[in-house]
């Protein structure tokens, strides 16, 4: 999104008020699906819905492909759909 070290990406404010919209104040479940390079990654569901799904349908998210044996999500068949 952006950081003291590089610019904002396009469309990072837009993410973030998106995110807000969908989570702020409502019950959030996280699954956790898999660590890589020390970080965790899962998928983020409120009310039944997948957030990560909703966020890349918006075009506000861009899903990175896999490579080689690298671990995925257990949606990412949808994510690339999406």
């Amino acid at each position: 999104m952006g950081s003291s070290n590089r610019s904002e990406e396009p469309f990072a404010f837009d993410a973030r008020e998106f995110l807000r919209e969908k989570i702020i104040g409502k019950k959030c479940e996280f699954t956790p699906e898999y660590n890589y390079g020390g970080r965790d990654y899962g998928t983020l569901t409120v009310n039944g819905e997948n957030i990560n799904l909703s966020i890349v349908k918006a075009g506000l998210a861009k899903v990175l492909e896999k490579k080689g044996n690298m671990p995925g999500s257990s949606f990412y068949d949808d994510l690339i759909a999406a």
